[in-house]
C-alpha cells in the first residue's frame, strides 16, 4: 500500500530572508478530500511562524482540476502572481523555424 502523501517538500530560504517556498504538495487521488493537504499546509505555516518567517509562497497550475486552488484560498493564501509557461518539443528531425 502506498502512503497517502505523494510528494511533500519545503524549501526554507537562508537566514536573513523573509519567505519560505513550498515546492510541492500532493495527495494521492484515493486520499483526497480528507483534509490531508490542509493539515500539511497548516503544519508548515505553524512551523514557519515558530521560526519567525512571516511569509510563504507556492506555485500551482491555474488549470489544476484537483481543487488545489480552492484549498490554498481556504487556508488563507491569495493569488499574488500569474505566470505563463511556454514549452517546445525538441526532437531529432524536427525542423526549427521562426513563425510569423
Amino acid at each position: 500500500m502506498q502512503p497517502p502523501v505523494d510528494y511533500h517538500r519545503n524549501y526554507e530560504h537562508g537566514r536573513g530572508l523573509q519567505t519560505a517556498h513550498r515546492h510541492t504538495l500532493g495527495v494521492r487521488k484515493a486520499y483526497r478530500r480528507r483534509g490531508l493537504g490542509q493539515a500539511m499546509l497548516l503544519h508548515t505555516f505553524r512551523a514557519l511562524q515558530q521560526r519567525d518567517i512571516p511569509a510563504t509562497y507556492l506555485f500551482v497550475d491555474g488549470a489544476n482540476k484537483t481543487g488545489a486552488t480552492r484549498l490554498y484560498q481556504r487556508v488563507g493564501m491569495r493569488e499574488e502572481l500569474e505566470i505563463t509557461h511556454y514549452e517546445i518539443e525538441l526532437r531529432p528531425g524536427r525542423e526549427l523555424a521562426v513563425v510569423d
